[in-house]
This record gives structure tokens, C-alpha cells and sequence, in this order.
């Protein structure tokens, strides 16, 4: 079926249980000193101001079903590093998963169908403060904080996206409730930036995912976003106090059973939508997709696996003009040995610019131990 938990015992029987509440504090202080030549290498070294620093974390559980975060210029020094990903040569931005224990509360409540809520792009946290919990069926996160700036900015466009540097603090709002239907649920956000001397976004709307039966998940999304850039044409040139607006929507059908699979989804961004707060590298486009596979499974011989399968999307600008076209057909099948065949033939075209690229790609992976 198209549910992993669905699939899961329930537990009974368990009552009277203990209250989950603690409460933890975690405060911290470094300081350091440097010394340096007074004028150049052999001469006497000349020590520098101590720097010192501090902080401090609170995490709060009032029940088994609550949490409740502040924190005052968090350390983040033994924060696992980001995986290696190549930057050369991308047209949009690369994705960096969130690893910073204040941000991971619920972290799942800032999923949606469209990533408009990451909480990297809150580069350098001066105080922030959280709620996270449930109250029966439905589900909430609350979050504030003080973004001192530093890093980059993601300005989405069509074909890509570009960067500018977030010299600039501002203070930032993320709220979500979803609202449990059994397998189904209900949800809307809220997110909200405000930047210092001028400039906003906000974006705003419901989001929803229907499992009518095991097989099948319905899910869409609808957003509304209005912006004002800050006044800063020397750091990117749409950053001259203009005001954007404009929608998002997405909607999917993803169906699945023993033999038959297919995912459908279609999805419109406009050109001025905006999400701060978010990791949206690409506007101004609307796409169509479609992933769906046969499997069939051989209950004796040599395969114990065979699904026919199909990869194929559509993007094009919102005024028509196509920018990617790919279509996808092959065959995967699982065997004895711990075999695996894999055959595909792909064709691309991509629009770069004014060109429009196209490709033949055939593909054959046999792998077996």
C-alpha cells in the first residue's frame, strides 16, 4: 500500500503512564585571545582584547505531547558538517538539510508538498523562541527569531536561480497546524519576514493530503505570497523596493498497489511568488509529471522481479515557452544472485538561454553478487 505506518500493529493497553516533563538548560561560554607581530614576522607579538561569548538554551516538555525552545545566540560549533555536493556548473541552488538541534522540534510539521518553509535560510540566529506539540487530532509549530544576516539569498527565476548577500538583519515568523482526518489531514501556514530598514514577505495558505483507501494519496497545496524587496540595488538588482506578488499551487495524485504505481502532479509557479523563508530556487514556470511502472513478480526461474517503467516530465514558463521536456522508458528486474537489470532510453531537450538542447541518452546497469 501507498502508507509505510499504515502498515504498522497498533499498541493497546498501555494507561496511567508517567508525565514526560523535564526541563533542561544549557548554557555556554568561550573566549579567546590572539597575538600577532607588531610589525611583521620575527618581531615581538602584540596580544589583542579578549573576545569573549555566551549562550544559552532552554528546552521545556510541559507534557509528553508538548516542547517549548528559547534560545540566546546559540552555539552551533559541533553541528555535523553539510555532505560534499558539487557547486560547479548547477543552475539552481543545491539543498542542505537543517542540523541544528533548535530548529529540528517537529521539524516534520515544516515538511510540505511545496518547500516553502527550510530554516536554513536563517543564517545566523541571535534569540529564538519556539512551541511545538498536539492537542488531540491536531498538530501545531510556532517559531520566532532574530536573523542577524550573513550568507546568501536564493533569487529565483525561470532558468535557474542567483544569489545576494543577506547583509541585513531581520526578524523572522513560521507558524503551521495540521488537523489529523485518520490517514488524512488538513493543514495551513504562515510565514512572515521583516527585514530592517524596509522589506517583507509573506506567504500564506492551506495545504491537504486525502488517502480515501491504502492505495491512493491525494495531496495538493495552494500559496499566496506578497513581498516587498529591501532597498539595496547594489546587492541585486530587483532589490530596489519593488513589490511582488503572486500564487503557487500544486496538486498529486500518487496511486499504488501490488502491480500498478503511478504518480501524477502538476504544479504553477508564478513569476513574483517569493518565499524567504523558504527553498523555492525556481519561479515563473508551470510543470507536469508523471512517474508510473507495471511490476510483475515471477513466483518461480531465475527473476523474482520485473516492473516497465516510464520517467516523464513537462516545464515550461508561464507564458508558454518550454524550457524542459523529458521523457523516460525501461525496464528494471530483480534476480537470483542478488542481480539486478536495469535498461532505459531518454530523451531531453533543455533550454539554455535562447538555446534549446536536446539529447539521446540510453542507459544499461547489470550488477550481481
Amino acid at each position: 500500500v501507498n502508507c509505510f505506518v499504515c502498515n504498522s500493529s497498533s499498541l493497546v493497553g498501555l494507561s496511567a503512564l508517567p508525565h514526560g516533563s523535564h526541563l533542561v538548560f544549557v548554557p555556554f561560554v568561550t573566549t579567546q585571545r590572539a597575538s600577532s607581530p607588531r610589525q611583521g614576522l620575527g618581531t615581538p607579538l602584540e596580544a589583542e582584547e579578549p573576545k569573549p561569548d555566551g549562550g544559552l538554551d532552554i528546552k521545556w516538555n510541559p507534557s509528553s505531547g508538548g516542547a517549548i525552545d528559547l534560545t540566546v545566540n546559540p552555539d552551533f560549533s559541533q553541528i555535523e558538517s553539510d555532505a560534499a555536493q558539487i557547486t560547479a556548473n548547477e543552475r539552481s541552488a543545491l539543498f542542505f538539510s537543517e542540523k541544528r538541534p533548535f530548529f529540528l522540534e517537529g521539524i516534520d510539521l515544516l515538511s510540505t508538498p511545496m518547500p516553502v518553509i527550510h530554516t536554513r535560510t536563517i543564517t545566523s540566529p541571535r534569540w529564538g523562541a519556539r512551541a511545538t506539540g498536539k492537542l488531540g487530532a491536531t498538530a501545531y509549530t510556532a517559531l520566532i527569531t532574530r536573523d542577524q544576516g550573513g550568507g546568501l539569498v536564493i533569487l529565483p527565476g525561470p532558468q535557474g536561480s542567483e544569489f545576494a548577500l543577506q547583509d541585513f538583519r531581520s526578524d523572522v515568523g513560521i507558524l503551521r497546524v495540521r488537523h489529523d482526518l485518520g490517514s488524512s489531514f488538513v493543514s495551513v501556514l504562515a510565514s512572515g519576514r521583516d527585514i530592517e530598514n524596509g522589506g517583507s514577505n509573506l506567504v500564506v495558505g492551506p495545504d491537504f493530503q486525502w488517502r480515501p483507501r491504502a492505495s491512493d494519496a491525494y495531496t495538493g497545496q495552494a500559496l499566496w505570497s506578497e513581498s516587498r524587496t529591501p532597498n539595496r540595488p547594489s546587492l541585486a538588482s530587483e532589490w530596489d523596493g519593488r513589490v511582488l506578488s503572486d500564487h503557487a499551487f500544486l496538486l498529486g495524485w500518487s496511486h499504488n498497489t501490488e502491480r500498478a504505481d503511478w504518480n501524477v502532479q502538476g504544479m504553477d509557479v508564478g513569476s513574483d511568488f517569493r518565499a524567504d523563508n523558504g527553498f523555492i530556487p525556481q519561479v515563473g514556470y508551470r510543470e507536469g509529471s508523471l512517474d508510473a511502472g507495471y511490476t510483475m513478480r515471477p513466483s518461480q526461474g531465475f527473476l523474482s522481479r520485473v516492473r516497465i517503467f516510464t520517467e516523464d516530465y513537462y516545464d515550461a514558463e508561464t507564458g508558454g515557452r518550454p524550457l524542459n521536456q523529458h521523457l523516460t522508458l525501461g525496464s528494471e528486474m530483480d534476480g537470483l544472485r542478488n542481480s539486478l537489470f536495469r535498461a532505459e532510453l531518454t530523451v531531453e531537450n533543455v533550454r539554455v538561454g535562447e538555446a534549446w538542447l536536446q539529447r539521446f541518452r540510453p542507459r544499461v546497469l547489470l550488477q550481481a553478487s
